[in-house]
């Protein structure tokens, strides 16, 4: 597959992501905790130089289109506003909590972990995903090479990830082992050969006591 095309198609598939403008969450309702018995805090507005005016009411309009503000008519709660220039020349406007809200909010004691350790678990499962997928091709291999033939034989459909697992192939060649033991020598001739090499050697205390041993146990008649 050419990937210029995949990349389109992916690109034309979720247009919604790379329109520019936010995305929005929709999986429910964010609430914040705040202690026991505090009392609301509101905070006026601090002066804004005359050259950003324009900016931030723009700014505002648009944060205003987007969903991401709505007016309200009156508030006990205010924090004011901290602008941010950016730098290709725009500006982001972020609010100043810890002044008004941090100051009475519950902390989670269940802190978002690092991502560090989400990394690390991450990892690891992806490790073993891929050693069940590995051995899965394997095993359907294996299973699709011992079927049985004639009459008793079975089709045996391919596995559903066979097609996509087919670049192991290559290296799954049988390989050729090699041991340093030499196997237990088993011919006639060799039993005949290593008796006569025995008898021939000179005749010691310790030599008499293994023929001696030998003959007992039947190994040489």
């Amino acid at each position: 597959m050419n990937v210029s095309h995949a990349v389109n198609e992916l690109f034309f598939s979720h247009a919604e992501l790379f329109d520019g403008g936010l995305g929005r969450f929709t999986g429910g309702r964010a609430r914040q905790a705040v202690s026991a018995g505090a009392a609301p805090v509101f905070c006026r507005a601090r002066p804004l130089p005359y050259a950003l005016r324009e900016r931030v009411d723009a700014e505002l309009d648009a944060m205003l289109r987007a969903s991401v503000i709505e007016p309200v008519e009156c508030s006990h709660w205010a924090t004011p506003l901290v602008i941010v220039n950016i730098s290709d020349g725009a500006i982001r406007i972020c609010t100043d909590y810890k002044v008004t809200l941090n100051r009475v909010l519950s902390v989670d004691k269940y802190p978002v972990p690092k991502i560090d350790d989400l990394l690390s678990q991450l990892a690891e499962k992806c490790k073993d995903d891929w050693n069940k997928l590995r051995n899965s091709y394997v095993n359907a291999l294996k299973r699709r090479k011992n079927k049985k033939s004639g009459q008793a034989a079975q089709f045996i459909p391919p596995w559903k990830y066979e097609a996509q697992m087919s670049f192991l192939q290559p290296f799954m060649e049988s390989r050729s082992t090699t041991t340093n033991l030499s196997s237990p020598p088993e011919s006639p001739e060799f039993h005949s050969e290593s008796t006569q090499s025995d008898n021939s050697r000179p005749a010691t205390p310790q030599g008499k006591c293994k023929l001696l041993h030998k003959v007992e146990h039947g190994l040489i008649k």
